[in-house]
């Protein structure tokens, strides 16, 4: 194989790439959504308005959410891989994907790892910890990418901007809800980062098809 013929086959995987993994990010966000509906719809005397995503991944039926996280976590991954082939925004847009690979990491291991139940771990130290690097690493990413979105139009920044605001603002809130509605701010806290994930993988869908159409894909 000629270089030219390498290099053609290098670039059509991954323009082809940005379509697939803005469809896989979709998959994720549709999954964590409905592992986490379908798990507590099979647990007796749990609700979603009073129960924590961390109490529905511990227990019976746990497999479900833990299963629909971990697609979920993959699907970040994927939209992290592929940003950061997108020459967008510098450096800083560079390092907001590797934020993102990591909190999609962290929250891989908050699926896999049972730490919220008593029965599979003597504290909730590791557990909490991948929470904040979750909660830290989320909002610091969407900062980071927000520029090179921009680049692209500027709703889409404001589109990553409107995240972080919204989730900074709801993280003091969640500690002085009421017990019984806390498992729903959770949830609506928690569909900001879906909401997002589910915006930008549209992005790549978009981006890689009009980069196929521009090169005759």
């Amino acid at each position: 194989m000629s270089d030219a013929a390498a290099k053609e086959k290098e670039h059509r995987a991954t323009v082809h790439a940005y379509t697939w993994a803005g469809y896989l990010g979709l998959f994720g966000c549709v999954a964590a959504v409905v592992g986490d509906v379908v798990t507590v719809g099979l647990r007796d005397g749990m609700s979603l308005m009073a129960h924590s995503i961390s109490h529905t991944a511990a227990g019976k039926h746990s497999l479900i959410v833990d299963t629909g996280l971990c697609i979920f976590a993959a699907g970040i991954l994927a939209i992290a891989w592929s940003l950061h082939h997108w020459r967008l925004g510098g450096r800083y847009f560079r390092a907001g994907t590797i934020a993102l690979g990591l909190c999609a990491i962290s929250i891989f291991f908050l699926a896999v790892w049972n730490g919220y139940d008593p029965a599979a771990a003597d504290d909730l130290g590791l557990h909490m910890w991948l929470v904040y690097a979750m909660s830290a690493l989320f909002p610091l990413s969407a900062l980071l990418l927000a520029g090179g979105f921009g680049e692209v139009h500027r709703n889409w920044k404001r589109f990553s901007l409107a995240g972080i605001t919204l989730w900074v603002l709801a993280g003091p809130l969640y500690y002085v809800m009421p017990e019984s509605v806390k498992g729903l701010f959770e949830r609506v806290t928690m569909s900001l980062i879906v909401i997002w994930v589910a915006g930008i993988s549209l992005l790549l869908i978009q981006h890689g098809r009009k980069v196929a159409a521009r090169t005759h894909l």
